[in-house]
């Protein structure tokens, strides 16, 4: 993880933001330099400049409401670790919040300091992971691929052996 981590905080209001703000500020050591945009579209146009690390999402913006606000981030951003930040405590949507894309789900007002930073570090450290267990799955796919076409040269070159055996009035089965 690098020192300073940079955190897109996409929220629209102004007490949740210094609450953010103020909740990551408290904890000694704290490694995260907090950027805010306060709508959906300005958030995309800051992941789109670069030099961001990870997203505080809350679902409840201006410009849009709920899981398309996710939904939007991870088609457009799918290697960005994103932890949900909401007022909104409905467990199903928290569940299918982390279904479609996301690191975690924070209800606000209950979580603080320590654990706000802990779920940040982690979804960091989940979507390194998983981008790494995707790596290797498309690894082992190509890998697969290659052995099948192999075994197929293989099965047609033992064919034609055994076709050149039985013209020249060889056993037919090639045994090597």
């Amino acid at each position: 993880m690098p020192k300073h981590s940079r955190v897109l905080l996409i929220e629209d209001n102004d007490v949740h933001i210094k609450w953010v703000k103020l909740q990551l500020k408290q904890m000694a050591g704290t490694e995260f330099l907090i950027e805010n945009t306060k709508t959906l579209e300005a958030g995309i146009n800051k992941l789109e400049e670069g030099g961001v690390d990870i997203i505080l999402l809350d679902m409840g913006l201006p410009d849009c409401d709920g899981l398309p606000t996710l939904n939007t981030l991870v088609d457009q951003f799918p290697e960005m670790p994103i932890v949900i930040l909401s007022a909104l405590e409905d467990e199903l949507v928290c569940t299918e919040a982390v279904r479609q894309g996301a690191q975690d789900y924070f209800f606000k007002g209950q979580v603080y300091g320590e654990q706000l930073v802990r779920g940040l570090r982690y979804a960091m450290e989940r979507k390194k992971i998983e981008a790494e267990l995707s790596k290797e799955r498309l690894m082992l796919r190509d890998l697969n691929q290659v052995m099948a076409d192999q075994q197929r040269i293989v099965r047609q070159l033992k064919a034609e052996v055994d076709e050149l055996r039985k013209e020249m009035g060889k056993p037919e089965k090639y045994n090597a």
